[in-house]
């Protein structure tokens, strides 16, 4: 599974496009991206 993230979820889009056209078939975008998940203390980040 490729998951893909950004900012704001826009150059993610990007990213996914790409990745299934290249013929990667479990890829999906974090529509929450890192505006989310760094707003969240509780979440890891490494």
């Amino acid at each position: 599974e490729i998951v893909t993230y950004c900012q704001g979820a826009y150059r993610a889009a990007n990213s996914f496009l790409a990745l299934k056209r290249l013929g990667f078939k479990n890829v999906k975008v974090y529509l929450g991206s890192w505006g989310e998940w760094g707003n969240k203390p509780e979440l890891p980040v490494v």
